[in-house]
């Protein structure tokens, strides 16, 4: 990747995630640029206080940035930013339809067809369609392109953070974390961005040679370490048949079936499983139920201090256990309970308005 573009010609990037992860979002990007020959002279990270998103400025062409950015395994989205304004007025909505309507989106003309998305945060008398329309209107004022929902040539992302519009053109027309299209669905699944960080978070810098996932579900995790390293041995374990059944027609489905063993289990009793005689584990990464869909009924104490107790068994010395914990304050108290492991590191993260705990743990 070329260096040398002028920084007063830096493109900027949002890049969007889950609020949480924005630091697993830098640390990968600056591992991509690095790979890619760019020095640390060449960006920077803008200090931003919008949850969920991180700003980053670079010198180097669209040309190579994109498919770099289209790369990244822990975002939703990779918007080229624009224009950056505030909303201080009685009309909001007019403020957006008269910029937008004077603004230069790159790559839209007359010819070009184009749609709108609006994420909104902040209390507004307005909705995410009222912004899209405005929005929709001003372009069209200004450019004469026609909206098209389905077939665009330009996806044009108009957002509202508190009171400011932050205006850019998607890279990405589909959530970059919605990447493994499977045979096996189910309603309640985590996001192979959220996967990802949880995987990377598990690992000290080489792959890990194996890794189980106690409560699989349909085998997000384990498709996604399956995808990042090509060597690594996946085991995943769940207590509903359909789930192993799925998770394995998944796995198969990404070439993974050789790497990987769905088995029936319980996550609190791991060492009965049959692959327990492969153990230790490298890694143990997994999304036990939080109980607002599946596991209502659960004494969580209980079943986090069980879970802990079990995956201890199996943890090589040297190795990480790395799970999403929505009762943190519970989730606390089993470990002190269980013994064994020592609590390295806690994140918070959003995950659709719930904000569970990713917990590092390794055995002590």
């Amino acid at each position: 990747m070329s260096s040398h573009a002028n920084h007063d010609d830096r493109l900027t990037l949002e890049l969007t995630t889950n609020p949480g992860l924005e630091a697993i979002v830098r640390a990968e990007l600056t591992e991509h640029l690095a790979a890619a020959g760019l020095d640390t002279a060449a960006y920077e990270f803008p200090e931003r206080t919008d949850k969920g998103r991180v700003p980053v400025r670079i010198a180097a062409r669209e040309t190579e940035l994109r498919p770099l950015a289209l790369r990244l395994r822990s975002i939703h989205h990779a918007i080229r930013q624009v224009a950056a304004f505030p909303l201080v007025g009685d009309d909001p909505l007019e403020i957006i339809r008269t910029r937008l309507a004077a603004l230069a989106l790159p790559g839209l003309d007359t010819s070009t067809t184009f749609r709108v998305s609006s994420v909104r945060s902040g209390e507004h008398e307005f909705t995410s369609m009222d912004v899209q329309a405005a929005a929709g209107a001003g372009i069209q004022a200004g450019t004469g392109a026609p909206v098209d929902l389905r077939h665009y040539d330009v996806h044009v992302e108009v957002d509202v953070v508190g009171e400011r519009c932050l205006v850019g053109v998607r890279w990405s027309n589909h959530p970059l974390s919605r990447r493994f299209a499977r045979p096996f669905e189910r309603r309640v699944a985590i996001a192979a961005n959220v996967a990802y960080a949880l995987l990377r978070l598990a690992t000290t810098g080489q792959a890990p040679r194996s890794v189980l996932d106690p409560c699989c579900g349909t085998g997000t995790i384990l498709l996604e370490a399956g995808c990042i390293h090509p060597a690594t041995r996946l085991v995943g374990v769940d207590s509903d048949a359909r789930c192993v059944e799925g998770a394995a027609r998944n796995l198969a489905a990404y070439g993974l079936a050789e790497r990987g063993r769905t088995l029936v289990g319980d996550a609190r009793e791991l060492d009965t499983i049959a692959d327990a005689a492969e153990a230790p584990f490298d890694a143990i990464v997994t999304n036990p139920p939080f109980g607002r869909r599946l596991g209502r009924h659960i004494d969580f104490r209980r079943f986090y201090r069980e879970l802990l107790v079990s995956a201890r068994k199996l943890i090589a010395p040297d190795g990480r256990l790395v799970l999403l914990a929505d009762r943190r304050g519970l989730f606390n108290t089993a470990c002190r309970e269980a013994g064994g492991w020592h609590i390295r590191d806690v994140r918070i993260v959003e995950l659709g308005g719930i904000h569970p705990g990713i917990y590092v743990l390794t055995p002590t």
